[in-house]
């Protein structure tokens, strides 16, 4: 029958997905939809005890969390809506995650550490009062800097996420490229930002809760953030 007319039924063939991001994700930041995908499966509670228990074991913990993330984000992209199963956390992209979250507060940071303790060692061997005065001036002030880019990098740890989880080491020697995707996109930036720093109060509850709530609240934040993160870049690839 090489030669018949005969055509196969031609189906409606969709796995091949478009260069962008699918049109469900909307084309704002919808935090509703973040703050509610954890919950989207009924074991949802035990994906989430099981991150929030391996986030207390030192380092790799955060790898297992990180990855997971990174799975979520690559999920949201691709227009999923279920959670994910534990078992296919990303854990090369929870190192990258983790060593750039890392970065992004020490290397601001290191020079002032290196002040504070310049400043310690001027007040401790320096024989006059004028010099001990100088040397508790520099560790002041190293100290109140610290502070205050901790506060700074809190606030902007949504951005850091976000594009840790979009394949970045190191964003924070780019920063120009964060200024960018604010103004490009600034109503959603804003709601990123915003829902994030939402996300990360859950951290503070589940701490009130004498800290056992963290094994919940941890990963929850984390979970929304990167969803947060994956509808800010959908607009960014469509823009």
């Amino acid at each position: 029958m090489s030669d018949s007319l005969y055509s196969p039924p031609r189906g409606s063939y969709d796995d091949a997905r478009p260069s962008g991001p699918p049109a469900r994700l909307g084309r704002e930041v919808d935090l509703g939809a973040a703050l509610s995908y954890p919950f989207q499966t009924n074991d949802w509670w035990m994906t989430v005890l099981a991150l929030g228990a391996l986030a207390f074991v030192p380092l790799f913990g955060f790898v297992v969390l990180f990855g997971y993330c990174q799975t979520v984000y690559t999920h949201v992209r691709a227009g999923e809506t279920q959670l994910p199963s534990l078992s296919e956390a990303d854990l090369g992209g929870g190192f990258r995650v983790l060593v750039g979250l890392v970065g992004c507060f020490l290397l601001p940071t290191l020079p002032l550490i290196v002040l504070a303790g310049v400043g310690l060692g001027i007040g401790e061997v320096a024989g006059s009062d004028a010099a001990q005065a100088a040397g508790l001036v520099m560790l002041a002030l190293a100290y109140v800097v610290i502070i205050g880019l901790s506060m700074v990098s809190n606030i902007l740890l949504p951005e850091a996420l976000r594009r840790l989880l979009g394949g970045e080491w190191l964003p924070i020697l780019s920063p120009m490229a964060s200024w960018r995707a604010a103004r490009d996109n600034s109503t959603p930036f804003i709601v990123l930002i915003a829902g994030g720093l939402i996300a990360m109060m859950l951290n503070f509850l589940g701490a009130l809760a004498c800290y056992v709530g963290l094994f919940l609240s941890l990963p929850l934040s984390y979970i929304i953030t990167a969803h947060l993160a994956a509808q800010f870049d959908a607009l960014e690839t469509r823009a």
